[in-house]
């Protein structure tokens, strides 16, 4: 039998002593051998896991096994990895309190609605797991496994540029250690602050992110004059997307970051690239970003398709800008998902032939609509619809 245990180094191990004399092997982090200095031969290192797994396999037919996990080994630990490991059968689990439920009794914070986050071990792309989260409700309580890449004044940071200010971190450092401390700060002060790198953080907050609408009016965005797709194309644009509830969208020039933001505020579990190789213009898609709590949008300020390679492979893909440029299409065609969907707006007839050339050489079916916008403007002692834009927009299935 394999006995999975948690382990906290505050509590006595008399009750750990009968599960240790019949281990042949006990396994176990560097910060928990103090604690077992008396069965020195039978201490095993936990990490690496994948060389832990070979030799548990190896030492099996010689008797039980131990494993010394903090927490519970089933709440974001180490027992899903022994259930993909090995059969359930060969498996006993033994809960500790959980380090998030020690946080909780000690900031005095009820944790039975809280959202959990693993960025433990986890790429930088992962933050949108708590960007999520946060979008998800007006009042957000989330308790996040940090690591080095994702330690508390570093989402602290990335919250504040992407418009988030009314968080408070509950932080729990090195718990059960020699260090323990549990600090609370604002989220600025959490940005310049440092932190053990063993630690917890309850981030507990609220935001006034407005509820998703379509065509929001060119005056709500910081723009370049005239330089902004207008309301009732992005109104079509949006449903030509058909945004899933959660993929990759890249907004190619996408200068306000008027269809990122919208885009945003409809699928806060979409992950949306907004490409724009002007810096100016950039300043304007992250006052937007700011303004409407649009934490899921990333700036990449670069021109396209030079960039793309390095981002993650699209579901969806926009293109409002630079598509005549060389190897533009064949690069966002070749990396668009199956069964993704790719828009793209023109005002010029060399893109809306770029466009037509591009998919007739090569057999694919488009749709095209052209979108014709009159307002109305008072004139006299009447009503004047003013034309203000022609646009094209169109749409493929991949």
């Amino acid at each position: 039998m394999i006995r999975i245990v948690g382990f906290e180094p505050s509590t006595s191990i008399s009750w750990l002593e009968p599960l240790i004399e019949n281990s042949c092997a006990i396994f176990l982090s560097k910060r928990f051998r103090p604690y077992f200095k008396n069965y020195e031969n039978k201490l095993f290192s936990l990490l690496p896991l994948d060389t832990m797994f070979e030799k548990i396999r190896n030492m099996q037919d010689q008797g039980d096994i131990l494993v010394l996990a903090s927490g519970d080994p089933l709440f974001f630990g180490i027992g899903r990895r022994f259930l993909k490991e090995f059969p359930k059968v060969q498996l006993s689990f033994h809960p500790a309190l959980t380090s998030v439920q020690k946080a909780c009794s000690h900031f005095g914070i009820p944790w039975d609605d809280m959202d959990f986050v693993s960025l433990h071990g986890k790429n930088e792309g992962s933050i949108n797991r708590l960007t999520k989260c946060i979008l998800e409700k007006k009042q957000f309580k989330i308790a996040v496994f940090t690591d080095h890449n994702h330690s508390p004044d570093i989402l602290a940071k990335r919250l504040i540029e992407k418009g988030i200010s009314d968080a408070t971190f509950f932080v729990a450092e090195d718990m059960g250690g020699d260090s323990e401390r549990f600090q609370e700060f604002s989220i600025d002060k959490a940005a310049t602050h440092r932190f053990h790198p063993l630690n917890l953080v309850i981030i507990q907050g609220k935001h006034n992110r407005p509820i998703g609408m379509f065509g929001l009016d060119e005056d709500e965005f910081s723009h370049e004059k005239g330089l902004i797709t207008k309301p009732e194309v992005r109104s079509i644009i949006l449903s030509k997307l058909c945004l899933p509830s959660k993929g990759i969208l890249w907004d190619i020039g996408a200068g306000s970051g008027s269809v990122s933001v919208e885009c945003s505020l409809h699928r806060p579990g979409t992950e949306i690239f907004s490409i724009e190789q002007n810096p100016k213009r950039c300043e304007h898609i992250k006052q937007n970003i700011q303004k409407f709590t649009a934490i899921n949008v990333n700036i990449v300020n670069a021109k396209a398709p030079d960039c793309l390679k390095a981002l993650p492979r699209p579901d969806r893909i926009f293109i409002g800008g630079g598509i005549t440029t060389d190897g533009l299409l064949k690069t966002c065609w070749d990396f668009l998902r199956d069964e993704g969907i790719l828009v793209a707006s023109t005002i010029l007839v060399e893109s809306t032939g770029a466009l037509v050339s591009f998919f007739e050489d090569r057999s694919i079916s488009f749709d095209i609509i052209q979108i014709d916008v009159r307002r109305g403007k008072r004139l006299g002692a009447g009503t004047y619809l003013c034309p203000v834009s022609s646009v094209c927009v169109f749409k493929v299935c991949k």
